[in-house]
């Protein structure tokens, strides 16, 4: 429990860091202002989650998840080309998803709609590491809450981890990946 506790609080630490870092590259990803200003809004209440989650106030989230949702979503139509707005939108059911281990049905939901999103933000942009970290992030976690049975374990780790060293490869500052990919390392699952 102390374990996950700080796990938990290192990936919202240094999800922070790595889209701090990853913030210039967006905005030369797009010319679209306004997709974007709506693009940022979505990141401002993805950040604002984050610290109701630190302040314990996890009870609090949904609605403001359900808007970041939707001002990714309004980023994506107004440019389609645009994979990050795509990729903010796996990151949001992912947190879904995080929320919900305890209810691992409705964890599972929220998983497969973060690695659809990231799988569709990779045929946009192949290169783009979030997309990958996002989907190996979903993969670690249905390992974490226990949705894959015995005999799919090693091939569901690898499957995670395949994702997660290419986002570290194409972006070495991203923290996070670097973070799933060492708790992935440590549970243990092979």
């Amino acid at each position: 429990s102390l374990a996950d506790s700080v796990a938990a609080r290192l990936r919202q630490l240094m999800g922070r860091v790595g889209r701090d870092i990853d913030l210039r590259a967006r905005r030369a990803s797009t010319e679209n202002l306004s997709a974007w200003t709506t693009f940022q809004r979505g990141r401002q209440l993805r950040d604002r989650v984050d610290s109701l989650l630190a302040a314990g106030k996890g009870a609090t989230v949904s609605p403001v998840l359900d808007s970041a949702a939707v001002r990714f979503g309004e980023a994506a139509r107004l440019d389609a080309r645009w994979s990050a707005p795509v990729v903010g939108r796996a990151f949001v059911a992912l947190t879904r998803a995080r929320l919900l281990d305890a209810a691992p049905v409705r964890a599972a939901q929220w998983l497969d709609s973060t690695e659809a999103l990231a799988t569709a933000a990779l045929a946009i942009d192949d290169t783009d590491a979030d997309a990958y970290e996002a989907r190996g992030a979903a993969r670690a976690e249905r390992l974490r809450i226990g949705l894959v049975p015995a005999t799919g374990v090693q091939a569901a780790k690898d499957l995670a981890e395949a994702d997660l060293v290419e986002a570290t490869r194409l972006n070495p500052t991203q923290a996070s990946a670097w973070n799933v990919l060492s708790m992935l390392a440590y549970s243990g699952a092979d």
